[in-house]
């Protein structure tokens, strides 16, 4: 067991431990609310052959997307709801993003403990005495 080594590795669990800790905090300040989906501008045609959307100029609207029991919805949002809305889902990408980034700290966090065990471990046959067959006796 090499002591400058092993000095090391203890040194790199501290340092990820911090890590994961400093990073895990953020979660706790979230006030506002979070909501699970994207703002998209939509833009389509209504079908009017006098519209100005038959011409190009095609109708423009902001929806709501989410996903729920593996179906993806879609809804019109209310021009009074967008602004807010449009906030609560950036801070939701913010916090997944936030998360997958401490999901990998933590991997790290692992990896580094996993190093630390495999310097301190030592085989278990330097602790068993070797086991003897016994003598047979001889008969005359």
């Amino acid at each position: 067991m090499n002591r400058e080594q092993l000095s090391k590795s203890r040194k790199l669990v501290t340092e990820r431990l911090e890590k994961l800790v400093g990073r895990g905090s953020q979660f706790l300040e979230v006030r506002e609310p979070l909501v699970h989906g994207w703002v998209r501008r939509n833009r389509r045609k209504c079908g009017h052959s006098n519209c100005r959307c038959a011409r190009g100029e095609l109708h423009e609207t902001q929806t709501f997307g989410t996903r729920e029991g593996g179906k993806e919805f879609h809804r019109g949002i209310p021009p009074e709801n967008l602004s807010a809305l449009k906030a609560c889902t950036k801070r939701w990408r913010r916090y997944r993003a936030a998360r997958a980034q401490l999901v990998k700290d933590f991997h790290q966090l692992l990896e580094a403990i996993d190093g630390l065990e495999e310097q301190l471990s030592e085989p278990w046959k330097d602790w068993i005495t070797p086991k003897t067959k016994p003598q047979r006796k001889e008969t005359s």
